[in-house]
């Protein structure tokens, strides 16, 4: 039996290494009760990617793992008996980040995910066979800022390219439209749907649930500041809405669960994101006893299998059972081509038999090499997953 002091003996080797740069651990055995582990755990540190962690809980709390963004088709004119819209097609983007390709779905999404032929079918539902105008994209539920991930707005198609992705969306399901026959003679652009159109379908995104794997698995920004802007707009009514005021949402409610935590958006890109060890797993101890709990759970990447963690803890005792969220910053060095490993995080969950079930954060800054950084965390993983199954 691995003793709760060999434990502890263990992780305070590795968190007082100098190689590790500045540590701070938080070790929390839920059978119990209490935390079992500290080591400067209350100072905030850079979480990088953990931020993810409390933008997917936040989301998931306010909108529900049902939710579905709805990307709503409208129309300024009559459908003739011959099905041909005489007027324009609008594309009012709901916030859906997976709207694309099939390709793009595969890609991003797990193979879940909104499409161009979702679009093309709603419009032959509506009758429509023909569109005497053009296909207009209406992006304003979103602001235009590209910050902090480039090419964001209420509506996007495969991510979003150049100046105005609305636009970009509109031109995309165009030439969608065009392969299923259904032709269209105006300019495509961008604006917002006049007042007086007349809905004609809808598509939905996938549920909540399906849609933040990808963003905390494989850490997806994109995704993750889609969400930021859609708390913006549900939460707080906020249209056009702004990362700003999603990453208020999102650090409002960490900190009405017990996590002071600072963050300025969705994804953790800036430096500014901050939170401390203990304050990251007193988030993951709400997160569990949740109602959402599975479906959050189900969006951090599995040790050795998926995501950012495929490549780690292969064939040891973690391999297909540690959940977990990584977090890592590199910074220019002195070259262009060389990076400078500027912090390290993995925060997750640890599971043991009879219940026993750990939650962890690991928090490195400046450590001598990004090789010594994921090592250690991965030793400490091991150490904490022996003392789960032994106990």
């Amino acid at each position: 039996m691995v003793a709760l002091k060999q434990l502890q003996r263990e992780l305070r080797a590795e968190a007082v290494d100098p190689y590790m740069g500045e540590v701070g651990v938080s070790v929390w055995d839920v059978s119990e009760g209490r935390e079992i582990f500290s080591h400067e755990a209350d100072k905030s540190r850079m979480m990088a990617s953990t931020s993810k962690i409390f933008t997917i809980g936040a989301a998931l709390a306010h909108l529900g793992p049902d939710y579905q963004a709805e990307t709503r088709l409208w129309s300024d004119g009559e459908i003739d008996d011959e099905g041909t819209l005489r007027g324009d097609l609008y594309l009012e983007g709901g916030g859906d980040p997976s709207l694309g390709s099939a390709k793009h779905s595969e890609v991003f999404h797990y193979g879940v995910a909104s499409t161009g032929n979702d679009v093309v079918d709603a419009v032959q539902r509506a009758g429509v066979k023909e569109i005497s105008g053009a296909v207009i994209g209406d992006g304003s539920r979103f602001d235009a800022d590209a910050r902090p991930t480039g090419r964001l707005g209420g509506l996007t198609y495969g991510r979003g390219k150049g100046d105005d992705v609305a636009q970009h969306a509109a031109e995309s399901i165009t030439s969608v439209l065009r392969e299923a026959g259904i032709a269209t003679a105006g300019e495509v652009t961008s604006g917002m749907v006049p007042q007086h159109a007349d809905l004609l379908g809808t598509v939905r995104s996938p549920k909540l649930g399906e849609l933040i794997r990808p963003a905390g698995k494989r850490s997806d920004n994109f995704i993750s500041e889609m969400l930021a802007r859609q708390l913006a707009v549900e939460v707080r009514g906020e249209r056009p809405g702004t990362t700003r005021t999603g990453a208020e949402v999102v650090a409002q409610y960490a900190r009405d669960r017990g996590s002071d935590i600072h963050q300025v958006d969705g994804s953790g890109l800036a430096f500014r994101n901050q939170v401390a060890p203990v304050s990251a797993v007193n988030f993951l101890r709400e997160m569990v006893s949740q109602p959402f709990a599975a479906e959050f759970t189900d969006s951090l990447a599995l040790m050795g299998v998926d995501g950012t963690l495929d490549d780690r803890g292969r064939n040891t005792s973690v391999h297909g059972a540690v959940k977990a969220k990584t977090g890592t910053h590199l910074v220019r060095g002195n070259t262009a081509k060389v990076r400078e490993f500027r912090c390290s995080a993995l925060t997750g969950i640890c599971p043991g038999p009879q219940g026993r079930t750990l939650l962890f954060s690991i928090m490195q800054e400046n450590p001598k090499s990004r090789y010594t950084a994921l090592a250690a965390q991965e030793r400490m993983v091991r150490s904490m997953m022996d003392y789960a199954q032994s106990s």
